[in-house]
């Protein structure tokens, strides 16, 4: 990965992002191509970054390459990733959660104490106006805004599930509304909870110990702009 410079990241980035969407392509999932901004934006991001996100889209796609070799469903695909991702960051995710995926089911997991997120499947993107690339080199909140004042509720709900449940439970939080802040379309989509679930480490040293959450949910694009 060093032996590359600049140029040859943003090709390898571009080069494997493709294969990415080619790969899920039979499953019915349609990614965008990247934008000219993005593709702009990338340019000044430094080598280290760079390789941080070829090194993140390698594995992405070798994961949904192997996936794609076992499965003939939608479902089976987003079940085999899902159980690959938890291999990857040492995670136990209960059978029951497994049970519970339906069809265009946006699958995420998050750690409980970073809020940082470990996972996310591509079904938002099938839908979302954004492209992979513009997914992963911008902040959540820098490309979307939600409607309510949910995120505190979310934030509570997800803590209290992980450190007391043993399965997936429903959210039981509101349909609500999230709306693109960068793209030109500003398209509206209605958020729909699913369920939320604990995920415990695998890891020797906390093995057991409850550490993330994983979530699903389903997006239907309902308009533009605010309101």
């Amino acid at each position: 990965m060093n032996m590359l410079n600049a140029e040859n990241l943003e090709q390898v980035t571009a080069k494997t992002i493709t294969e990415i969407g080619n790969t899920v392509l039979p499953f019915g999932i349609k990614l965008k191509p990247t934008i000219p901004s993005t593709e702009k934006l990338y340019q000044t991001f430094p080598n280290d970054m760079k390789e941080l996100f070829v090194d993140i889209l390698t594995k992405k796609l070798s994961n949904i390459q192997e996936a794609a070799q076992v499965t003939t469903t939608r479902v089976e695909l987003e079940i085999e990733m899902l159980r690959k991702a938890s291999q990857e960051f040492d995670l136990y995710i209960p059978e029951t959660f497994y049970k519970i995926l339906n069809e265009h089911d946006v699958i995420e997991i998050y750690d409980v104490t970073t809020k940082n997120q470990l996972y996310r499947n591509l079904e938002f993107l099938d839908r979302s106006s954004y492209d992979l690339l513009t997914m992963l080199s911008h902040p959540y909140t820098d490309l979307f805004e939600r409607s309510g004042d949910l995120g505190d509720r979310l934030t509570e709900r997800s803590e209290w599930v992980t450190a007391n449940e043993s399965g997936p439970v429903s959210w039981d939080l509101p349909d609500h509304h999230l709306i693109e802040k960068k793209s030109p379309q500003k398209w509206k989509y209605l958020m729909k909870m699913g369920y939320v679930c604990p995920v415990f480490s695998t890891a020797p040293e906390t093995e057991g110990q409850r550490i993330a959450w994983a979530s699903t949910l389903q997006v239907q694009r309902v308009g533009f702009g605010a309101g």
